[in-house]
């Protein structure tokens, strides 16, 4: 069977990941964002959304934090942006590319990255009781937020836009 790629945010000191599931992202302090970043400073309580949509394009959306996001440093102005693997996307704060692994822990500064899981690596799909097993056995999973074995992909950068 053909392997899936997903996206995932990788915290650029301290490795820590957030993977992404298709469509809306939301980012912030709030507990009703998708995901609820509460141990980093400098963020609104509804930051920004990553969307990851159906052609697996990436685009960040501001949801006017007040300290703004900042993609390769240079901080969005208007409404989205299109990524590519190995931007780096800063909420409320950024960096010097070049010291990237002195990122403070509680700054929430990220690179976008693609990693491979091939579908024999998946244990269990599901342990749905509804006894519609044999679509589920047929479907391929978002990734969990767990460590599943899986294969990075490198990053090519192509050059960076203007946010």
């Amino acid at each position: 069977m053909a392997g899936t790629t997903y996206w995932y945010l990788e915290h650029t000191s301290t490795g820590r990941k957030i993977i992404l599931q298709s469509g809306e992202n939301t980012l912030g302090r709030h507990s009703s964002c998708k995901f609820a970043l509460t141990k980093y400073l400098f963020l609104s309580r509804r930051h920004a959304n990553l969307i990851v949509r159906n052609d697996r394009r990436v685009t960040v959306e501001s949801m006017n934090a007040l300290n703004g996001v900042y993609i390769n440093n240079r901080r969005l102005i208007g409404d989205k942006y299109p990524l590519v693997c190995g931007d780096t996307i800063g909420l409320g704060v950024f960096t010097d590319s070049s010291r990237q692994t002195d990122v403070p822990a509680n700054h929430a500064i990220f690179v976008l990255k693609q990693a491979q899981i091939n579908a024999e690596e998946i244990y269990e799909i599901s342990d749905d009781e509804d006894g519609d097993r044999d679509s589920a056995a047929n479907q391929i999973p978002q990734p969990p937020e767990i460590d599943l074995p899986s294969k990075a992909i490198t990053c090519a950068k192509t050059g960076t836009g203007s946010a």
